[in-house]
């Protein structure tokens, strides 16, 4: 039977160390909060006079500048005259504050009192007024009236409510328009009554708060030590338990080692059939081959003989980056697995896509010392992916076409008009030159419309190959500018068959394929021209909307021609599905545009009949709504 030999001194230390530890951590607790509450009280006192000496200082300022503004309202009347100068005066000596001690003076720069609480004193000259320290109190004040104002403080000045001498601080502003000096102000012994009696309260608090924590940790404390003993005794239990499960335990894992033996020879038959099925090499920190199956010996088409010892840059494809390679062995290097496609090349120069799997492999301390990759062929499905991108391809530059076609009609209209002004203009200078009646202020102006013509020819002819650029660079860009050149290629389509553009478009900054999304606009807004011109009585309308929802950009195109066909509605993205037959439809527009959406740029693309309310009327008709995320 297994013993313990210290099992007495074991119990004991579980039933006392948790008593010795709780007490431990209530005197640390109450030590702490008593630093603590300590600290604050002194942070409070400390800075109690600095808050209420600032809060009186601004308190004065704002009087003053209350009355301030008050004398430049009364002051820039038309009919501001002595009456109401008196009147006004009058209204500012009844202002109070400070429970009667704070009031508004005023003073003229001569040194006359204007206003005061001192009845006896208005209307006499006080300028060489001064208090005990000899501070000429009207002087300084009127002083720094003049000088844009501020703050002075002098002793000497009884309090209204007691007519006792205390030391005041007034805030002084000059009214120079009157040549008034204007003042209120505080008594300090108030000031430094407000702050003692904070104080006490403060402290009062302190010795509150200590109370009830201490009388909070002892009930806890008494309460923790007591689980502690039930607990421990509870431990007890469980520990005269443990001796018998150790035996037990010992039984068992006797049994599991049986077990593991079995599973020890399991696992070799796992791998011998991992072997037979992956592609497997294992390599040291430095990525040299120190072990590579049959299979993937004969992949690669070298000899295990020479694999051993070389580089995996052995297999490198010339096609994988540099930042490819860096990526993979920051990732194992950090003791993290790695997973990915990636090409190689066999001895014969053959290209071959592995789906691999690298992971490290540790010693018992934790060092990487070994990587072992697991490898499947998947060259034929990667080459299918290929194909089935070039076919994509294919029908997104047959989409393009069609919408070029459609679009080198709507050009060659645009240039009716320019191209007629132009030849217009070319015959007057000639019959002008040949009646000897064509001036240099004509010559020039029709040389200018020439000009702007050609231009606008030119202007159309930029954004037409702007267009058809093959760019696969993604870059912010503005969705109302997408929007603009839209316009620019299509505009003439639509105006041609009185077709409106409802413009609700946001500017909205969106990273992404720029020219695919114009496609996709082109090819949905024609989609809408080719079903509303089939209405020949139709005010002929096309709403588009951009908004921002849940980081997305949400793009909505909505026609009135009457909607989609609820039995042909889920078939429109189909490829070479359409419903213009006779009119020479591909059907590869809609199908193409959900691709680019939904594959190049993250989004979604998708259409519902939807109802809309313009001028009073309501119209109903298809709503292709585009989702792409706004974020790089």
């Amino acid at each position: 039977m297994f013993q313990f030999k210290k099992e007495r001194q074991i119990y004991q230390f579980i039933r006392y160390a948790p008593i010795f530890l709780i007490l431990f951590l209530s005197i640390s607790f109450t030590y702490y909060l008593y630093v603590e509450k300590q600290n604050n009280l002194k942070y409070e006192i400390k800075n109690i006079e600095k808050f209420y000496y600032k809060e009186h200082r601004e308190l004065v300022k704002n009087k003053v500048n209350e009355v301030y503004e008050k004398i430049n309202y009364y002051s820039s009347k038309k009919d501001f005259d002595d009456e109401m100068k008196e009147h006004l005066l009058e209204e500012i000596a009844r202002i109070k504050y400070e429970h009667g001690n704070g009031y508004i003076f005023i003073t003229d720069y001569e040194g006359n009192m204007l206003v005061h609480i001192d009845n006896e004193i208005v209307g006499k000259n006080k300028l060489d007024w001064k208090d005990e320290n000899g501070f000429e109190i009207i002087k300084e004040i009127i002083n720094s009236a003049k000088n844009g104002g501020g703050y002075l403080s002098y002793g000497g000045v009884k309090k209204p409510t007691t007519n006792l001498v205390s030391f005041k601080t007034t805030y002084v502003k000059g009214f120079d328009k009157l040549t008034w000096a204007i003042g209120a102000g505080f008594y300090n012994d108030d000031l430094n009554n407000i702050i003692e009696s904070r104080k006490k309260e403060i402290e009062e608090k302190f010795k509150e708060d200590i109370k009830n924590i201490l009388i909070f940790i002892i009930c806890f404390t008494i309460i923790l030590i007591y689980l502690a003993i039930v607990i421990s005794d509870a431990m007890k239990e469980k520990f005269e338990e443990y001796k018998t499960e150790i035996e037990e335990e010992i039984d068992k894992n006797r049994k599991k080692n049986i077990m593991l033996e079995k599973e020890i020879n399991h696992r070799n038959e796992y791998e011998k059939v991992i072997n037979a099925t992956c592609l497997v090499s294992i390599s040291d920190i430095k990525g040299r081959i120190v072990y590579a199956n049959k299979e993937f010996c004969e992949i690669s088409g070298y000899k295990e003989s020479e694999l051993i010892g070389k580089n995996h840059k052995i297999l490198k494809h010339s096609q994988m980056s540099k930042e490819f390679y860096e990526n993979l062995w920051s990732t194992i290097l950090s003791g993290r697995i790695w997973k990915g496609i990636h090409k190689n090349l066999t001895k014969d120069g053959k290209t071959i896509y592995l789906n691999t799997t690298i992971a490290p492999l540790k010693n018992h301390k934790g060092q990487i010392i070994r990587f072992i990759a697991t490898r499947f062929d998947v060259t034929e499905q990667m080459k299918m992916q290929e194909e089935l991108k070039e076919k994509e391809n294919i029908l997104i530059h047959q989409s393009k076409m069609a919408s070029m076609g459609e679009m080198i009609g709507a050009i060659a209209h645009q240039w009716r008009q320019p191209l007629s002004l132009i030849s217009t203009t070319a015959t007057g200078i000639k019959i002008q030159n040949e009646y000897g009646i064509l001036d240099k202020s004509q010559l020039e102006e029709s040389m200018d419309s020439i000009n702007n013509s050609v231009q606008h020819l030119s202007n159309t002819i930029d954004d037409f190959r702007n267009f058809f650029i093959p760019n696969k660079e993604r870059k912010s860009f503005d969705v109302k500018d997408s929007f603009t050149k839209v316009f620019k290629l299509t505009e003439a389509q639509f105006v041609n068959k009185n077709i409106s553009i409802l413009n609700e478009i946001e500017s909205i900054e969106l990273f992404g394929l720029e020219n695919e999304l114009i496609q996709v606009l082109i090819n949905i807004l024609n989609n809408a021209k080719d079903e509303l011109i089939k209405h020949e009585n139709l005010k002929r309308m096309v709403k588009i909307n951009t908004r921002c929802e849940n980081e997305m950009l949400i793009i909505s195109i909505l026609d009135n021609a009457g909607g989609i066909e609820e039995q042909i509605i889920n078939k429109i993205f189909e490829p070479y599905f359409t419903t213009k037959i006779n009119a020479g439809g591909t059907g590869i527009g809609l199908s193409m545009s959900k691709s680019i959406i939904e594959k190049h740029m993250d989004g979604k693309l998708e259409v519902i009949n939807s109802e809309f309310t313009y001028e009073n009327e309501t119209y109903k008709g298809a709503n292709f709504r585009i989702s792409l995320p706004l974020g790089k």
